[in-house]
């Protein structure tokens, strides 16, 4: 559980303290946080600035440290050859060390054709293949391919050059097959993806609802691709998770999230659902997790473990939910972070803060503290501030975690209801918190004015500058010429060894001390 912010070990604030020094050069400071780089950069432009008609939203990120660049994709709506409100799947190249677009916006999806409506592209996610240098883009789709019908959603791909991103075989290649095909009861959403470059493959997963025996509720299915060709390997559309009695709608499994561990050769998925496993109840939600070995895809070890205990077991008035994950291979270890509510300490039902556990790749097991709280939003104890949807990236550079989540908080001019990034650093190590205390970094309209906000944010970790962080969101912003509810994707660069400095509202670095690392 986390500590008042004035005595967190490791948080050593400014005043009345001497800090041990280190030094290094330092790169331009942001207000507010260990920002480098343009503040809150605007990297879309969907139907021309200015116009609130169209939109972009729900951002993903990779990095391809053989080219220096991130590509960053998201769903979006555009006023060239789209129809109002059809949403297609788009994309930006940056440079990973100073942030800049490479080229313009490009468009990756092509569902149902340009002009209708009524086929979409949402929820992308993209992942590098460093051994062929690709990308892979998945996203959860409606299209009008026979025997496919409207409103029947599946995952789709595209394979992207790591090179110039140009779309490389085959066009918005199919995934997933829930349900007969022109089902439209069956579906497949939120894709996400890992590469193993152990066997040179790609792993996708969803939450899905299939229509065969004994599985019409939702589950996690997952399938092998070949890294050079998209090409599905092994057993299609496998399952993954078993919530509850099968064919049983009280129970499900939504929202992964996945990594590769490059030690054991196994991929870890982990959801959040509700089981009915004793002492669990119905609507009781929490973080349950699958290690799949590499090679094949298949289970290994403890089925559905279950990771976090957010309240008395038995009680529906906590949960555990949108988990994130990644990999530390200097310790070999995941750190799995989650939105959980908890009866912990002086917390309160409806309190949503972000929690985090260690995970040994080797076996699965818990390692040290267990669901440790990270963020502390609003005075303990009140449920009017929250953190939520937590995004976690593991820089190899500094051994260092970086987590992130939106929320509303009650300091630096923030108020109740305006919802803002914030973000926090974590030893590679250990998980102790290091640096700033959750550190804000976007800024997204007037403070103080709950009208404007930065939503759904994911970070990644680049070489950059010897190691830096990539963060990016959709929101609303009053800069820049766009239009008050007009929802743009931004980015924001953090150094990521400025995560273990002891951060204060200035851009002024005298202003800063360091830490020891």
């Amino acid at each position: 559980m986390a500590m008042p912010r004035s005595i967190r070990p490791g948080i050593r604030h400014r005043r009345g303290l001497a800090l041990l020094a280190v030094s290094f050069a330092a790169g331009p400071l942001v207000a507010g946080g260990p920002e480098v780089g343009g503040n809150d950069v605007r990297i879309s432009a969907a139907g021309g600035v200015g116009d609130a008609s169209y939109g972009a939203f729900f951002a993903s990120a990779a990095v391809n440290p053989d080219a220096g660049e991130v590509l960053v994709c998201w769903e979006g709506e555009d006023d060239v050859e789209l129809a109002p409100q059809e949403r297609e799947i788009f994309c930006q190249r940056l440079d990973a060390a100073s942030g800049a677009e490479i080229g313009d916006d490009f468009r990756v999806s092509d569902m149902g054709g340009l002009g209708s409506d009524v086929y979409d592209a949402r929820e992308p996610f993209v992942v590098y293949d460093g051994v062929d240098e690709l990308y892979l883009v998945v996203w959860a789709g409606s299209d009008d391919t026979p025997p496919l019908v409207v409103s029947e959603l599946e995952i789709f791909g595209q394979l992207l050059a790591g090179t110039d991103a140009a779309e490389v075989g085959a066009n918005d290649f199919r995934v997933s097959d829930m349900g007969p095909d022109g089902n439209v009861t069956a579906r497949a959403l939120y894709p996400v993806a890992a590469f193993n470059a152990t066997d040179g493959e790609f792993l996708v997963c969803w939450e899905g609802v299939d229509m065969a025996p004994g599985s019409s509720e939702s589950e996690i299915y997952c399938q092998r691709l070949d890294g050079a060709t998209g090409g599905e390997l092994g057993l299609n559309d496998r399952r993954v998770s078993d919530m509850g009695p099968d064919g049983s709608f009280s129970y499900a499994a939504q929202e992964p999230a996945l990594a590769w561990a490059s030690g054991p050769n196994e991929y870890l998925v982990v959801w959040w659902g509700d089981d009915d496993t004793p002492p669990l109840v119905r609507n009781e939600d929490e973080i349950f997790a699958q290690r799949l070995a590499g090679a094949t895809g298949a289970e290994v070890g403890a089925n559905d473990f279950r990771v976090s205990d957010m309240g008395p077991d038995g009680s529906t008035a906590y949960s555990a939910v949108h988990p994130t994950i990644d990999y530390a291979p200097s310790v070999d270890e995941y750190l799995v972070c989650w939105q959980g509510d908890d009866d912990s300490g002086v917390l309160v039902d409806g309190e949503n803060e972000i929690f985090c556990q260690r995970l040994a790749a080797a076996g699965g097991s818990e390692v040290g503290a267990n669901d440790f709280r990270v963020s502390a939003m609003g005075p303990d104890g009140d449920a009017s501030y929250d953190a939520t949807r937590p995004s976690v990236a593991y820089s190899a550079a500094a051994d260092r975690y970086g987590v992130v989540w939106y929320a509303d908080d009650d300091v630096g001019g923030v108020v109740d209801g305006e919802l803002e990034l914030f973000g926090q650093g974590l030893e590679g190590a250990d998980g102790g918190e290091c640096g700033a205390d959750d550190f804000r970094l976007s800024d997204a309209g007037p403070d103080g004015d709950i009208f404007f906000h930065a939503l759904s944010p994911v970070v990644v970790a680049t070489p950059a500058g010897g190691g830096e962080l990539l963060v990016a969101w959709h929101g609303t912003d009053d800069v820049g010429g766009v239009a008050p509810s007009e929802h743009e994707v931004y980015i924001q660069r953090l150094r990521a060894d400025f995560l273990f400095w002891d951060g204060f509202e200035s851009g002024d670095a005298s202003a800063w001390s360091l830490a020891s690392p």
